[in-house]
């Protein structure tokens, strides 16, 4: 707790930073959540995303292309890194990149299926200085979350939060659980899941779509959706799952988020400023920087540099004229499913939402945080 106090300063002012800078409408001079897509590979079959099944030509940005980014981010003053994909684990030199950015003194998370880390890759990882990392798990029930991720994987991604526990005390570890019509049920039942693991944090995130997913949801999981008959069954579980984090040690979603999950369609919501491209960017796997990873960039840092792609016009216009509904649920094209979206549980929408007696509740400073997205 000592600490407690300069941290919440220093990150209170760095959003206040941003904040004015979106009042002016210019670029920040910080960059406080970069995402990086290391890689567009996976092992996995995940009903919700389309990645694995998109072939690229392109080359993925090399060790040495990552490295002149995480230079350039070393002078903006970031708060966390987030390496997710793909499967980083596929790529043979991710503990490279992230001991690298460790160096230039930038907090690293790491997003991933977990099937990969075994008790040596988590000494590796525990090795390289990695802050935190979140591991899919969708279910408590092997059978369920296998048949969403595609591959009986359950008990390796399970192992993996064991392995890295038992690696490093000092990893933060956080699952990640997409919620869809598959697993809504009893879905309570992930938070004393999460905690008989030892985990720091449980995040539930809504079936949705970016970059990684592309059109998955829409043309491929209409069996994950939630139809309108759907709707009391979620808004009892979603009272339960609350009912769950208020009492549990666990960091998680705000109350916000999951009331808005179980509001239905067409219920009203605040409608908040968006900040990407001011407290956020993305990058893909081959270099292409965007506000937002519901959006695809055309600048690359194969050929430029981030500075100059950050304030260029360009990002401006991707910045200008943003804003998003306070809304969870949405109709598909064909008006009979709803699919789940994520209105304040992306970085750029926790800028604007005040949360300081939620971090005080948990006695965690801002930073602390940094790994729910």
């Amino acid at each position: 707790m000592d600490n407690f106090l300069p941290a919440l300063v220093r990150d209170c002012l760095a959003v206040a930073h941003v904040k004015i800078s979106r009042c002016r409408n210019r670029a920040p001079e910080t960059v406080l959540f970069p995402v990086i897509w290391i890689t567009d590979r996976c092992n996995l079959r995940c009903a919700m995303c389309s990645q694995w099944r998109t072939s690229h030509n392109e080359r993925e940005m090399s060790a040495e292309q990552w490295k002149r980014f995480i230079d350039e981010l070393a002078d903006m003053r970031v708060r966390v890194l987030t390496i997710t994909g793909g499967e980083p684990l596929l790529r043979d030199d991710l503990t490279e990149i992230i001991r690298y950015a460790k160096g230039r003194g930038i907090p690293a998370h790491l997003c991933t299926n977990g099937t990969l880390i075994d008790d040596r890759r988590a000494g590796l990882l525990a090795a390289s200085g990695l802050d935190s990392v979140s591991i899919s798990i969708d279910s408590s029930d092997p059978r369920v979350h296998n048949a969403i991720r595609g591959a009986d994987c359950h008990s390796r991604a399970v192992d993996a939060v064991r392995s890295l526990r038992a690696a490093s005390p000092r990893i933060r570890i956080g699952i990640n659980c997409v919620i869809s019509s598959r697993n809504v049920s009893g879905i309570e039942c992930m938070v004393a899941f999460a905690e008989e693991l030892g985990a720091d944090q449980i995040k539930f995130d809504s079936i949705h779509t970016n970059l990684m997913h592309g059109k998955s949801l829409r043309e491929e999981t209409g069996k994950y959706s939630f139809c309108e008959s759907d709707m009391p069954r979620v808004r009892q579980e979603m009272e339960r799952l609350r009912s769950a984090i208020a009492k549990s040690r666990l960091l998680s979603n705000s109350r916000y988020f999951l009331e808005r999950m179980a509001a239905g369609p067409g219920a009203n919501g605040r409608h908040l400023p968006c900040y990407a491209g001011y407290v956020s960017c993305t990058v893909d796997a081959f270099g292409r920087v965007s506000c937002c990873d519901h959006m695809t960039g055309e600048k690359s840092l194969k050929n430029e540099t981030f500075a100059s792609i950050w304030r260029s016009p360009y990002f401006k216009s991707m910045r200008d004229g943003k804003a998003m509904p306070g809304m969870l649920l949405g109709f598909d094209p064909r008006g009979t499913q709803y699919t789940l979206f994520r209105p304040v549980h992306c970085r750029a929408m926790e800028a604007a939402i005040p949360r300081t007696r939620f971090l005080l509740r948990k006695g965690q400073p801002w930073k602390n945080m940094n790994f729910i997205e």
